[in-house]
C-alpha cells in the first residue's frame, strides 16, 4: 500500500499526505491501469528491439472469470427488471 502512495503522489506531483487527504479510488485504479499499460508498452518495444513477437497483454484468469460474471448478474438483473 505505502509503494502505491508513493507511486500515485509521484504521477500526481503531490505529497503522499495531501494524496491522503484529498485523493480517492479513481486516483488509485487510474495509476494501476497507466503503470500496466506502461508496462506493456515497455515489454512491445523490448520484444520488437529483439526481433521477437509482440506479448499478448495479460488479464488473470480470477479477474477475468469476474469480469464474465459481473456481466451476467447485471444481464440477470436487466432481465428481470
Amino acid at each position: 500500500m505505502i509503494l502505491l502512495l508513493d507511486t500515485t503522489a509521484k504521477r500526481y506531483g503531490v505529497l503522499p499526505s495531501r494524496l491522503l487527504k484529498e485523493g480517492d479510488t479513481l486516483d488509485i485504479h487510474v495509476v494501476n491501469t497507466a503503470t500496466a499499460w506502461e508496462q506493456y508498452q515497455s515489454q512491445v518495444a523490448s520484444a520488437k528491439a529483439q526481433g521477437k513477437p509482440e506479448p499478448a497483454p495479460h488479464i488473470p484468469e480470477d479477474k477475468l472469470k469476474g469480469m464474465v460474471e459481473s456481466v451476467r448478474r447485471a444481464n440477470v438483473n436487466k432481465k428481470s427488471t
